[in-house]
């Protein structure tokens, strides 16, 4: 095949692949949906890869036994490698590096709670107690609360367990399936919820994540 060629198919690889790493990234909020939707495509999208690839070398065995003339076998290369590639490229991308970008927007959700922590242990040093919703926080020791500034983590959760609090959020592991959800106790009294028990370290002190099925 051509050099542009090969443009043409790493260019629509790219295409097709970035939308399925949305969910870890940066960015708005009302991104959340779409990204989710992108990101379950290129995880299904290995499914029909599957009978792709088969269908795939059943024609170049067919090929072997056929005389093609030149521009035909170059059509077909580029055919042949498009269908390959645009399907199980966006779910290599979802599987493979999702993990690795979910590790970086795990600590970018975390560092942007820093503030927040901040502002609810001053409000338990000046009131005696912790605040019942974040809303309780706005003004006095925040102008606003802080959103994660991930796509697909809209927001924080947060508890009054009476002699502490727990913050949390969650991101997407598989589909909307799974999810990991990340929490803050600063008594580290954490527990998993659902049918998967272990806790995970984030590296940080008072973080703890699980994955719930």
């Amino acid at each position: 095949m051509s050099s542009k060629q090969w443009k043409i198919i790493i260019g629509l690889n790219l295409l097709l692949a970035t939308p399925t790493m949305l969910p870890f990234l940066p960015g708005p909020v009302f991104l959340y949906s779409p990204a989710q939707f992108f990101f379950s495509i290129g995880t299904i999208s290995g499914i029909p890869g599957l009978f792709i690839v088969a269908s795939i070398f059943i024609i170049w065995i067919v090929r072997k036994f056929k005389t093609r003339k030149k521009e035909g076998s170059k059509k077909t290369g580029l055919i042949t490698v498009l269908l390959l590639t645009l399907f199980t490229i966006p779910f290599l991308t979802s599987i493979f590096l999702s993990r690795p970008l979910r590790n970086m927007s795990r600590k970018i959700a975390i560092a942007r709670s820093d503030t927040m922590i901040s502002a609810i242990e001053d409000y338990k040093r000046d009131k005696g107690i912790y605040p019942d919703k974040l809303e309780e926080l706005k003004q006095e020791y925040l102008s606003k609360i802080l959103s994660p500034l991930i796509i697909g983590i809209p927001e924080y959760g947060y508890e009054n367990t009476g002699q502490s609090y727990r913050i949390t959020f969650k991101q997407n592991v598989i589909m909307g399936f799974n999810f990991e959800i990340v929490a803050y106790d600063p008594t580290d009294r954490h527990k998993a919820i659902g049918e998967i028990q272990e806790l995970y370290d984030c590296g940080i002190k008072h973080w703890k994540y699980y994955i719930y099925d």
